[in-house]
């Protein structure tokens, strides 16, 4: 059995260091308003990063900025238990949906994500004007109603 902890962090850098690997983008926070609300990271004793979440809000929506488990540790229930806490923190300070661009969208309809057409959110996600999505890069657009 693996032992866990999970605790908020301040290190954004870290934790986008961490996911970089894994494929996830980072860089157009800034021009697309991004504002970080929290960010949390996942440790197996006794320091050694296995997951991360970070949670904003672009344009007075709330959304994911970011979520990612380590390779190894993948389908230990640690993506499931980062989502229930950001769902969480997002109805304890009155948020009515989530977004998120996802790599794995079978994972967040378990959830209860559903998928949506990039137009609808256009404004919030930085994938729906690149020029690698649906040629190199396949994500898709999801929103939670809560």
């Amino acid at each position: 059995m693996f032992r866990f902890i999970m605790r908020e962090t301040e290190d954004y850098e870290k934790l986008v260091e961490f996911m970089t690997p894994m494929g996830l983008e980072f860089g157009n926070d800034e021009a697309m308003g991004t504002k970080m609300i929290k960010c949390w990271e996942v440790v197996q004793e006794p320091d050694h990063l296995v997951g991360a979440v970070m949670l904003a809000t672009r344009k007075d929506e709330y959304y994911i900025n970011g979520i990612g488990v380590d390779f190894p540790m993948r389908r230990t229930g640690i993506g499931r238990i980062m989502m229930n806490k950001v769902i969480k923190e997002v109805q304890k300070l009155g948020g009515k949906r989530i977004y998120l661009c996802a790599k794995v969208p079978e994972f967040f309809e378990s959830l209860g994500f559903k998928r949506i057409n990039w137009e609808e959110a256009s404004d919030l996600f930085g994938c729906s004007s690149c020029e690698q999505r649906d040629v190199s890069c396949f994500p898709v657009a999801m929103k939670m109603e809560l």
